[in-house]
């Protein structure tokens, strides 16, 4: 596929043409842009042929990316009366995946502890069907008070109201204390075991803390060469503000007003910059920084050669757009524009900074 920027110079070519129709239908055989296809439709349709016309807007529907062009081809549908297609699949993807993600949220809360954990969507479920097995495997011994505190099943008859009272831990350590003595026993001797453990971790970190010496003596040199590579990145205080400078002339020479290629006696006569794009600023083809700017464009229109490369620069704009050297003035009469800047200094700097940020075609 070729540049689109070509294209669009061979969308106008074919346009200009005396046979537009033919050329602009050999073009699109070549080519199959969705671009071409408007354009084509386009001519079919000044033609009056209109299902020629109904069947390349469909296609230039069908092709298009962007919303805005495919919203142009679908009203041009409209305007013929011939049926919208169908959205293409790309955007259609999107829509269907959405509904996956919010459709298993619906069932979470109720959803049982057993198949919580089987499918492993809360690890706090898992825990709590653990303790559900592991309960009725212990229902008797001493610590009966621990084991049915936890279950929602009522302990038996005999047992005292200070177990019962042990229930309301999941709600926090120290509620119901008052009520009996035997209660509060269980967690103050379940509060030993725990004790040992700070005491291996505070044992671990010795060894580490032995280790750590020897890479702080190492980092010595290192922060020096970091500080150095720190200074020297900042670099000249004034390169920021050189920046700035550069950039805004160069958003001056972009909003310059354009002038047509064959209005060299109103560009002044001193230094500054010549710019050469089409008229919708939409390709950028030569940038030049001259000593006389009535000069510099004059030699542009008339096609004499360049001082530098030895070429005419019309014959590059020629061979860049796949036409004849002959057709190039009239080329540059129609679809181009010529924007100037005039400065006094920094003339060159300032071509080869607009050449590095927008890339014109003849200068590469």
């Amino acid at each position: 596929m070729v540049d689109w920027r070509q294209i669009q110079a061979r969308i106008r070519k074919a346009r200009s043409a005396p046979d537009a129709l033919v050329k602009m239908t050999d073009l699109f055989e070549r080519t199959r842009d969705a671009m071409v296809a408007f354009e084509l439709a386009r001519l079919h349709e000044k033609a009056g042929a209109s299902e020629d016309a109904v069947k390349c807007y469909t296609v230039a529907f069908e092709r298009f990316r962007r919303i805005g062009w495919r919203k142009k081809a679908e009203e041009a549908l409209v305007r013929l009366g011939a049926p919208v297609p169908a959205a293409p699949v790309e955007t259609r993807p999107a829509e269907s995946a959405t509904p996956p993600s919010e459709a298993p949220a619906a069932p979470g809360p109720n959803i049982p502890a057993a198949v919580a954990a089987g499918e492993g969507e809360s690890q706090l479920a898992f825990a709590h069907v653990i303790f559900a097995e592991a309960e009725p495997e212990i229902p008797s011994g001493a610590p009966r008070s621990e084991r049915p505190a936890r279950a929602e099943a009522p302990a038996s008859p005999g047992a005292p109201e200070g177990k019962r009272g042990r229930r309301g831990r999941r709600g926090g350590r120290g509620r119901r204390r008052g009520k009996g003595a035997g209660g509060t026993a269980p967690p103050v001797g379940a509060a030993p075991p725990p004790a040992p453990r700070p005491r291996e971790e505070a044992s671990r970190p010795e060894p580490r803390r032995e280790h750590a010496p020897p890479p702080e003596a190492e980092p010595g040199p290192i922060s020096i060469e970091a500080a150095l590579a720190g200074r020297a990145k900042a670099g000249d205080p004034a390169l920021a503000s050189r920046s700035a400078k550069l950039e805004s002339q160069l958003r001056r020479l972009i909003a310059a007003p354009p002038h047509g290629t064959d209005e060299y006696d109103t560009a002044p006569a001193g230094p500054g910059v010549l710019l050469l794009s089409d008229s919708d600023l939409t390709t950028y083809y030569y940038i030049e920084a001259c000593a006389t700017l009535r000069v510099a464009l004059r030699i542009l229109v008339q096609g004499q050669r360049g001082r530098e490369r030895g070429e005419s620069i019309r014959g590059r704009l020629a061979e860049h757009l796949d036409i004849s050297e002959s057709k190039v003035a009239k080329y540059l009469q129609e679809h181009c524009a010529v924007r100037w800047l005039q400065l006094d200094e920094g003339a060159a700097h300032l071509a080869h900074f607009a050449v590095a940020l927008l890339r014109p075609a003849l200068n590469e």
